[in-house]
């Protein structure tokens, strides 16, 4: 009998066209850390280095600020409100108990005042001594302080823990005891974590004012600006007088998506109010 014939082979199935390759960017064009991933139309300028230039890598702990500052202004939509202070009385305290303590190697500093006035405020208004979790506000019961520090490898904000149970000399001291172990490189885990406010202190070249950045996942940041004398009008036996005194600017940085204009503004209003009356014991 005859062999049947062979069934006769399937043609090979089309092999599917190869998908393209997603545009990536030249490579050898440099974005900045936070540059939207999906970004057309703005091409970042490329920066180029000339003669005479001077080019210096960022240290691990620059990478570190400025990946916590692009990250700090994405997250939290930031609300900068600002109050003039009248600083004459805590002037005029200062200078009362300045050369005693002086005497007994204690800095007395117009910034212990400030944290001073922060920690009482952040007493009345616990909704800004708060950090923000994953869909809610985390009230602190604790207040420590975060004080930002320069040094020279960087900027770093040592905490104060229990900041409410401290003096305005107890406050001096500790900002001298972690500003000091800041310049030497001797922080330790945690002398910088757990912080739940924070108030920057630009120094005494700082300018008229300043908005910081706030210090996540905290909700608000305080930063004092120069105190110079001017002229102003103020109330006397009843009468307006013209006197000099001396005035700071302070600013705060609050988070918009839980603090609310109203706590916001009352709260720093608090404290102009404790800086101008400086009823403070010292």
């Amino acid at each position: 009998a005859a062999m049947p014939a062979p069934a006769a082979m399937p043609a090979p199935a089309a092999m599917p066209a190869p998908a393209p390759a997603p545009a990536r960017p030249a490579s050898n064009r440099w974005v900045p850390f936070g540059h939207p991933a999906d970004a057309r139309a703005y091409r970042y300028p490329q920066p180029r280095v000339d003669e005479g230039d001077t080019v210096e890598s960022f240290s691990r702990r620059r990478k570190m600020i400025a990946e916590h500052m692009v990250i700090s202004q994405a997250v939290s939509p930031h609300v900068v409100t600002v109050a003039e202070v009248d600083m004459t009385n805590v002037w005029r305290l200062r200078a009362k108990h300045k050369n005693r303590l002086k005497a007994q190697g204690i800095g007395l500093t117009f910034l212990s005042f400030i944290l001073k006035a922060t920690v009482e405020a952040l007493s009345e208004f616990r909704g800004m001594n708060a950090v923000v979790g994953d869909g809610q506000v985390i009230k602190k019961g604790r207040i420590n302080l975060g004080c930002a520090v320069e040094t020279p490898s960087g900027l770093v904000v040592p905490v104060i823990r229990d900041a409410d149970q401290l003096t305005v000399v107890g406050l001096s001291k500790a900002v001298t005891r972690l500003a000091k172990k800041a310049r030497e490189g001797n922080l330790e885990p945690d002398d910088i974590s757990g912080g739940t406010f924070t108030v920057s202190n630009p120094g005494l070249k700082g300018n008229l004012y300043g908005g910081a950045i706030i210090n996540q996942p905290q909700v608000g940041i305080v930063r004092m600006g120069e105190i110079k004398k001017r002229p102003m009008v103020i109330s006397r036996g009843g009468d307006d007088v013209i006197a000099i005194r001396n005035m700071m600017y302070i600013a705060l940085s609050y988070d918009h998506r839980v603090v609310d204009g109203v706590t916001g503004n009352s709260f720093l209003f608090r404290i102009r109010e404790l800086l101008d009356a400086a009823q403070f014991q010292v």
